[in-house]
């Protein structure tokens, strides 16, 4: 029961569970195996050791060693799901992990696709983790619009780029006052701005070529 408390906590827009408490819920459920080798048991202490890598990989500065700890994250999330089908903790960890370390929109929205699907909801966390996410892959389009700058590849990647900024910010409409939304909002009107100037530049370019 106490695990359950802090997975359920952490499936909130704001959780309050910290590090001890995971390291507490994986105490009582390795416990709590030994008692019982029941596959939703063993799916929770799964998600709680998935959380407590997610969270040493957090600590390292090391790009390497976050990467292994979120991989080795993701592969105890998926053991999870496979074990208990009907919980929607493994991909409430898995969209913060893809919105966060491991970024990657579309993985993040088929995880809280999922959890949607198994009752839990869309909420102002959600939609910020999809706004960050699809943010991320914006400004690598961007970026690499700037590295053909002035090649016929510049207009597709700016095309994208801007398509990718205009969804996040309708993601993150649905996240009123939730963490970095009205700062990173700032940027994305910034970002959008700048790519389509450079877009009406290119056109008064192309208007000029015999």
């Amino acid at each position: 029961a106490a695990a359950d408390r802090v997975l359920t906590d952490f499936r909130n827009d704001a959780p309050a569970v910290r590090a001890t408490s995971w390291e507490a819920s994986r105490r009582w459920l390795q416990r709590a195996l030994l008692l019982d080798n029941d596959r939703r048991i063993r799916a929770r202490l799964r998600s709680v050791e998935a959380h407590l890598l997610r969270i040493e990989a957090d600590a390292r500065r090391n790009q390497a060693q976050r990467t292994a700890l979120l991989r080795q994250a993701v592969q105890r999330f998926e053991e999870s799901a496979r074990l208990d089908p009907a919980s929607p903790d493994p991909y409430v960890g898995l969209a913060r992990i893809y919105s966060v370390g491991l970024i990657d929109f579309d993985l993040a929205a088929r995880a809280l696709a999922h959890a949607d699907r198994r009752g839990l909801s869309l909420g102002r966390r959600g939609h910020a983790q999809l706004g960050d996410a699809i943010r991320s892959r914006a400004e690598r389009l961007r970026q690499s619009a700037g590295r053909v700058r002035g090649l016929p590849e510049e207009e597709t990647y700016l095309v994208s780029a801007a398509k990718d900024y205009e969804q996040a910010l309708t993601f993150y409409e649905g996240a009123p006052g939730f963490g970095f939304v009205a700062e990173n909002v700032r940027l994305v009107r910034r970002r959008l701005t700048q790519v389509r100037d450079r877009r009406a530049e290119l056109e008064q370019l192309a208007e000029l070529e015999p």
